[in-house]
This record gives C-alpha cells, structure tokens and sequence, in this order.
C-alpha cells in the first residue's frame, strides 16, 4: 500500500494480490485443519490492510502530515507483521484433518 500511495502502481497492485493470495491460501489451510475459515484470512486482511487504512483515515482526520503516516505505519508493521508470521507459521505446521478424498468431496 506504501508503494502504491507513493506512485509505484506495479508494486502496489502485486503487494494487494500477494496479500489476497495468502489469505486466500490461509482460508484453505484454515479449513484443512479444522479451524473456522474465516477467522484466520480476516486476521490477516484485518492487520494488512484495515489498520493502513485506519490509521490514513485518522490522519486525515486530525490533519497531520503525511510524514507521520510513514512513521505509524512502520510501528504498526513492526506489531502486525510478527503476529501474520506466527499465523502463518502454526497453520502450516499443524497437520490436516481432512484426506484427499473428504477435501476433493468438500469442494464439489
């Protein structure tokens, strides 16, 4: 999103994708292993792109400079990012539920 506000509209258009791709990925994952599949995705679409959003909103809001925004944004990356990791990291660790039959079976 940085990448976008800043005129890079390739990096800013593939950082969108990637970020729908894994939470894409993470509901499938999410549903293999027997968590609800949308408590994981909506975790991670929550942390990367609802608080950017959030906190330009707020910025706006209070009339700061878009100077500040760089600065948050780095904060709340330094928060947000380690906990997707974690996220990422325990969904792909833990084993699945489902075989390949009851998966195929599902999604018909």
């Amino acid at each position: 999103m940085i990448a976008a506000a800043h005129g890079a509209n390739f990096l800013g258009n593939l950082d969108t994708v990637t970020i729908l791709f894994l939470a894409w990925a993470l509901a499938a994952r999410s549903r293999d292993i027997g968590w609800p599949a949308w408590r994981a995705p909506a975790f991670l679409l929550v942390t990367m792109v609802l608080s950017p959003i959030l906190l330009l909103a707020y910025l706006i809001a209070t009339g700061n400079k878009s100077a500040d925004f760089l600065a948050l944004i780095n904060v709340i990356g330094l928060i947000t990012a380690p906990l997707n990791l974690i996220l990422l990291v325990v969904a792909a660790m833990k084993p699945g539920k489902l075989s390949a039959d009851e998966t195929v079976q599902q999604f018909e």
